[in-house]
């Protein structure tokens, strides 16, 4: 038998607070999926875009007279988005077969900056349902709406 002692209760680390950033929201940008295409037999290449609701103006009830907030989505662009939206830190891809009703796979794609992946390691000439959403230390968005794309190739 062998033996050297690893297995030890250590000294006491000192004691600390640990707090939540309270001014930390989770993402109120939801990427948009712009382009699920097949890469080749086994990859689907997915692009994405964030957007933010933005006021831009009232419309008024010609009977009630009462006003609607109405908001114009923009993308955001990379040079808006690293002023603009500092507290996103990458993004989840979900993806799973059409056909299935299991849970999907998870991959995720650190950065703010990104826009685009390669899913790889598909099944050829099957459809996938694919979705995003952004994340950052105190949460996740919303998810996108969910796109489907077929790799290249014949099942089987």
């Amino acid at each position: 038998m062998y033996s050297n002692n690893d297995n030890k209760v250590g000294d006491k680390s000192q004691k600390f607070i640990l707090r939540k950033d309270a001014s930390m929201r989770r993402p109120v940008y939801v990427p948009v999926i712009t382009n699920a295409v097949a890469y080749n037999d086994t990859a689907i290449l997915l692009s994405w875009k964030v957007i933010i609701p933005k006021p831009c103006c009232y419309l008024k009830s010609g009977v009630s007279n009462n006003y609607t907030l109405i908001f114009m989505y923009t993308y955001l662009s990379l040079q808006n988005m690293r002023t603009e939206s500092n507290e996103l830190e990458g993004y989840f891809i979900y993806y799973r077969e059409s056909t299935s009703a299991g849970s999907y796979s998870k991959v995720t794609v650190p950065g703010k900056d990104e826009d685009s992946y390669y899913i790889c390691h598909l099944t050829s000439g099957i459809m996938y349902d694919i979705k995003i959403q952004s994340f950052n230390q105190a949460g996740v968005s919303n998810f996108s709406a969910i796109v489907s794309a077929k790799t290249l190739g014949k099942l089987g």
